[in-house]
């Protein structure tokens, strides 16, 4: 799944409050899925009697100049395996709940991210 720069035709926001439009794949909107079962995780899935599900998630990098970047992942709290996810990735803090987009087709949700500014080295005194 990607993200386009705008969503339903909105021009993209520049500053703090960005949009994003997540783009279908060639099977419908994100779901969940497996990770692949075939070699060594599949094996250790299978040994350690773990479900290989990932529950549907959205990746984003959020990044701004002066800021070190954000790698995280969002999880729709209708998807399946939420309880039982095979990475340990799902946090209660990062579900989402997606509603009826006003005045569009699909779903919308807000998330506030935030940034930690770079730290610059302080010079070291001799």
């Amino acid at each position: 799944m990607s993200c386009s720069p705008a969503a339903g035709g909105h021009p993209p926001r520049h500053g703090p409050h960005r949009r994003g439009r997540p783009l279908r794949g060639p099977h419908g909107p994100p779901g969940a899925y497996t990770i692949p079962l075939d070699g060594p995780t599949g094996a250790l899935c299978a040994a350690a009697g773990w479900s290989p599900w990932r529950p549907a998630h959205i990746h984003l990098i959020v990044s701004a100049d002066g800021h070190e970047p954000l790698v995280t992942q969002l999880f729709i709290d209708s998807s399946e395996h939420l309880d039982n996810d095979v990475a340990s990735a799902t946090k209660r803090e990062l579900i989402v709940h997606p509603e009826p987009a006003t005045g569009e087709d699909g779903l919308a949700f807000s998330y506030d991210l935030a940034l930690t500014r770079v730290r610059t080295a302080s010079p070291v005194a001799h």
